[in-house]
């Protein structure tokens, strides 16, 4: 387990360099088998009833999964932020009132330096980030893994969610004439409110009763996001294509400005191009359980005088540690009332049935001559006990 969890580590680490969606993951994962590598060798007892309601704490990473009309645009993942209210209710079923806010990063491809024909230009870009804030609500389902401190935690949300910015701009003075400015790229980026979909799922590790630790993943898709109709760079605002793209080839020199037409989708007001835009992501967090309380103890630890026990009394000789039958026995209550009597048998025994909680002594007779007197405590009568 211990080499299991050094090489994972060590992928991790590798990872960091490639992609910071995978890093995070395997590093998550290292930290879960650690704690659950300690949990293995402590005792583990629910002493306690979590409350039926909590709040957690969200941070991670966002990848996003939809592709643009461009071929020098893409868009990366940034910091992922949520909060979630969660209400249990029987059965493990429950309720979830969740919140997240996204950022995700325009990646221009264009480089610095473009041609047009053999004479070099440089390139001036910008762009904004693209964030995103989501509501939603919806049921979840609690799985216990086996273990009280273990939680895998499913839920499914639909909601609304509002999108801004995503805008890329790239142009490009022409090298013959300054006054000539090459618009290479036109993205307008997105400025809309759409109905969403978003599934979680989470694996939670309690370090008390109210404080847990998370591992969580989910798929978030928003439906039909319409272009922005503005361009938020250099003031320009409404603009008749909502995205555009110049063609490049590669001969003579990389990036040479190519002749044929560039890519334009004009915008129509009525009727707005939409699509899906969908992403997924791992976070961290750290929940708050609201309400628990200690649970009732059985009565494995405690007296119940509500019920009666078995009584067994053997006479022995003193002296020589020899079994006495045929002895009178009386059981008689602090009142010196007397409550139960019986003789010993062949084995120095006498056995009485049901005798209910309190304090008593029990003495004998034995050739008419008195026993030593014993005493009976109410602390003695547990839960299936037989008291000798």
């Amino acid at each position: 387990m211990n080499n299991f969890l050094q090489n994972l580590e060590l992928r991790a680490n590798r990872t960091m360099k490639a992609s910071p969606f995978t890093a995070l993951f395997l590093s998550l994962l290292f930290l879960l088998g650690s704690v659950s590598g300690w949990t293995q060798t402590a005792p583990e007892e629910e002493t306690f009833s979590r409350g039926i309601f909590s709040l957690s704490l969200e941070a991670g990473y966002d990848q996003p999964l939809f592709s643009t009309p461009y071929q020098e645009l893409r868009y990366r993942g940034n910091r992922y932020l949520g909060i979630d209210a969660d209400i249990r209710l029987p059965a493990n079923f429950g309720l979830r009132l969740g919140y997240a806010n996204i950022v995700t990063n325009p990646r221009i491809l264009i480089p610095d330096v473009i041609f047009f024909d053999t004479l070099p230009s440089p390139t001036i870009k910008q762009s904004l980030q693209l964030n995103r804030q989501y509501v939603g609500f919806g049921p979840s389902y609690t799985i216990d893994l086996g273990s009280p401190r273990f939680t895998l935690l499913v839920a499914p949300t639909a909601g609304y969610s509002w999108l801004s910015g995503g805008d890329a701009l790239v142009e490009s003075t022409q090298p013959t004439n300054d006054l000539l400015t090459e618009t290479l790229l036109l993205n307008t980026g997105f400025e809309a409110g759409v109905w969403s979909g978003k599934i979680d799922l989470e694996l939670n590790y309690y370090l008390t009763d109210n404080l847990s630790l998370g591992l969580g993943f989910y798929y978030l898709r928003h439906f039909g996001v319409p272009f922005d109709q503005n361009l938020d760079l250099n003031g320009v605002g409404a603009v008749t294509i909502a995205h555009g793209e110049n063609g490049f080839v590669h001969t003579p020199n990389p990036y040479t400005l190519s002749a044929d037409p560039p890519m334009i989708v004009p915008i129509e007001r009525d009727k707005p191009k939409c699509l899906d835009l969908a992403s997924a992501g791992v976070n961290v967090s750290l929940r708050y359980t609201f309400g628990s309380v200690p649970k009732e103890e059985g009565c494995d630890v405690c007296a119940c005088p509500n019920d009666q026990h078995r009584v067994v009394v053997t006479v022995i000789d003193e002296p020589t540690q020899q079994i006495i039958p045929g002895a009178d026995v009386a059981i008689k209550d602090i009142a010196g009332n007397i409550v139960a009597t019986g003789t010993t048998n062949s084995f120095g025994v006498a056995d009485f049935g049901q005798i209910a909680h309190g304090n008593y002594t029990v003495s004998g007779l034995v050739y008419e001559v008195e026993t030593t007197v014993a005493t009976l405590m109410d602390e003695e009568f547990r839960p299936g006990a037989v008291i000798q």
